[in-house]
């Protein structure tokens, strides 16, 4: 089996392959990079092997367990945005795309032909997050409908109809 300076392959119990690549060094968290895939034999674990190594030299590789959340959070961070439109982004990601989204990982978005049919909803956790905050955002505004508020009371006590 092939191993190199910054990469090897091992033979799992199953009979597959996984190929293991240090990519260095994490700069924002220090932490070490590693690269892994698993391969169904020992020639495709090769091939993989001197790709992983190719795209750690380039610098080129996504992070496998980032999620849409963590992605939107760095982008936020390093986007040189005016107040206003910071504000406003911060807004649609707390507000809209974090509760239904955030938690997804990147690697199961995937880019969708535009096609009549609906994207796909979001299951576990994430949708339950979601229904929690739209039920609770409804129930806020049907209490704040339902109460009157002091101009309507002062109104009704005074007497004043306001005609349609």
């Amino acid at each position: 089996m092939a191993t190199t300076a910054r990469g090897h392959i091992e033979k799992l119990p199953s009979g597959s392959f996984r190929v293991h690549v240090y990519a260095g060094t994490d700069p924002v968290t220090g932490t070490p990079r590693r690269l892994k895939q698993t391969c169904p034999d020992e020639a495709a674990a090769a091939a993989a092997l001197g790709r992983l190594l190719s795209q750690a030299d380039d610098d080129r590789f996504p992070d496998r367990e980032a999620t849409l959340g963590q992605a939107l959070g760095k982008y936020l961070e390093v986007a040189d945005l005016e107040v206003s439109t910071r504000e406003a982004h911060e807004g649609y990601v707390c507000r809209t795309i974090g509760p239904v989204l955030g938690e997804v990982s990147i690697r199961k978005l995937g880019a969708r032909p535009n096609t009549a049919s609906p994207p796909a909803t979001p299951r576990g956790k994430a949708a339950r997050q979601a229904r929690a905050h739209y039920t609770a955002r409804r129930e806020r505004q049907a209490r704040a409908q339902a109460e009157p508020t002091a101009e309507r009371q002062a109104e009704a006590s005074d007497g004043i109809e306001i005609e349609p």
